[in-house]
């Protein structure tokens, strides 16, 4: 009974400390230009946040790690901890309406935000890996040159977990 308590207790406390986070791992010996993280609504619908406006490289061997410090079920526009931050995210209507927004601003409405497609290039390649829900065309894994990539959801539903790992 003892142990059934501490499980209990492990388990409640890593999902009341969840929150939504986005981890893009790079496990390979190749420089990868992150060119576009994508959010959408949790229905799959818009509007559509983009960070085109900021494009960055993720190194060799390291992690690029987006975590919403304040809130638990928020998507982390406005990360603190990620190196580079993102300062502005490009915002689409369904009517192709486009707006840009301070992070600050784009994370208040990221309650009902998700991971929706990451865009990025090796070598001068675009590739794209989803989170393959209708509508979205990407895949969850793909193959390029001299690397796969694999996406992932852990986490509970209010406070996911998106894994993308490049190896």
């Amino acid at each position: 009974m003892k142990y059934i308590t501490i499980l209990v207790l492990f388990i409640f406390t890593i999902n009341s400390t969840a929150q939504k986070t986005l981890n893009i791992v790079n496990n390979t010996g190749l420089t990868i230009q992150a060119t576009d993280i994508v959010s959408r609504t949790t229905a799959n619908s818009y509007p559509e946040l983009h960070s085109k406006s900021s494009v960055f490289n993720i190194l060799p061997f390291t992690t690029y790690k987006m975590v919403n410090t304040a809130s638990l079920t928020r998507f982390p526009y406005n990360s603190t901890v990620s190196t580079p931050t993102i300062p502005t995210w490009q915002s689409i209507s369904s009517t192709g309406a486009v707006t840009y927004l301070p992070a600050n601003t784009a994370w208040l409405g990221g309650a009902n935000q998700s991971f929706y497609y990451f865009r990025f290039t090796v070598n001068n390649i675009i590739y794209y890996i989803g989170n393959g829900f209708n509508p979205n065309p990407y895949p969850t894994f793909i193959t390029g040159a001299g690397f796969t990539a694999q996406y992932t959801v852990l986490g509970t539903p209010g406070a996911p977990i998106y894994n993308i790992l490049i190896q």
